[in-house]
């Protein structure tokens, strides 16, 4: 699984086309990967890395638990005349869209966490993979990723319990973003838990933070003072229920969060089939690891 395999008619240059085009893609599409610190790369036969939990009641870190990272890939399938083309325009464009689903499911992992995939492991009796709880792109067995290795495992937004929850009020005529954003920064920094921060909100909730008041001031200018240079970020990773706005505040300083990225977005030759076909896979190896989990807080709407 190689950038150099003989059967794979691509010179160097071919090769590294398609390397940017899919890292360029992945990078524009990614929203987790843009605020939180990143550890890696790491060697290529790394398959876990440690928890590394720190205390709240005193400083000292547990390192002897590990976390398993997960291999999340999309397969592509190219045709023998579309290899032959010098200007790759199809190639292109396939691995394009194949780095765009890779980069919402490390979203959809980050910001939801993983779960059993229940109705994979229901298909194949005996396996035993993870996935996220929501569907990127078609549900299986319609699937155009999966994700290999890996444990169940938290995300920032389903990652504390319900009494950490901020809800967001109610004050006719809006929610009170504002106040339920600032409250949460107030409730981290008692907690020992200082910034940047930052706030990513699902659709429902950023649509709030886009509509100006009745006095043509808009929430986000109200916010953004609030986070210390972090940012304010929209994913529809985090549309939990129809209706009901979601999102979450976390704090940076001190780094109690990390996305490790042991092997980042890259493309990898599998095979040539009979018909023939070429079958890649765009690929990541990768793991959150929630050092401080008081350092998050999730918003909740009516």
């Amino acid at each position: 699984m190689t950038t150099d395999n003989p059967q794979v008619p691509w010179t160097d240059e071919q090769w590294a086309r398609v390397n940017k085009a899919v890292q360029e893609e992945a990078s524009r599409a990614r929203i987790a990967a843009t605020f939180l610190p990143l550890l890696g790369p790491l060697p290529g036969d790394t398959d876990f890395v440690r928890k590394e939990l720190i205390s709240p009641n005193a400083i000292a870190i547990q390192d002897r638990d590990v976390i398993q990272l997960a291999t999340l890939q999309v397969r592509v399938t190219v045709r023998g005349a579309q290899m032959a083309d010098p200007e790759m325009t199809s190639v292109l464009a396939l691995f394009r869209r194949a780095a765009n689903v890779l980069a919402r499911l490390e979203d959809a992992v980050v910001f939801r966490g993983l779960g059993q995939d229940v109705a994979y492991n229901a298909a194949f009796p005996g396996q035993n993979r993870v996935a996220p709880p929501i569907d990127v792109g078609p549900a299986f067995p319609n699937r155009v990723w999966e994700i290999t290795g890996g444990q169940v495992s938290p995300g920032l937004w389903r990652n504390l319990p319900a009494q950490q929850v901020v809800s967001i009020p109610w004050l006719p005529p809006r929610l009170d973003l504002v106040g339920a954003i600032a409250g949460a920064i107030g409730r981290l920094e008692e907690q020992g838990h200082f910034g940047p921060f930052a706030v990513v909100l699902d659709q429902n909730l950023f649509l709030v933070a886009q509509t100006p008041t009745a006095l043509l001031v808009l929430p986000q200018d109200r916010i953004l003072p609030f986070l210390g240079g972090g940012p304010l970020l929209r994913s529809s990773t985090l549309d939990v229920a129809v209706g009901v706005g979601s999102g979450v505040v976390v704090a940076l300083g001190g780094e109690p969060v990390e996305l490790v990225i042991a092997t980042d977005v890259c493309v990898q030759f599998l095979q040539v089939t009979a018909d023939p076909n070429f079958v890649f896979r765009v690929c990541e190896k990768m793991a959150l690891r929630i050092k401080e989990s008081e350092a998050i807080i999730p918003l909740r709407g009516p």
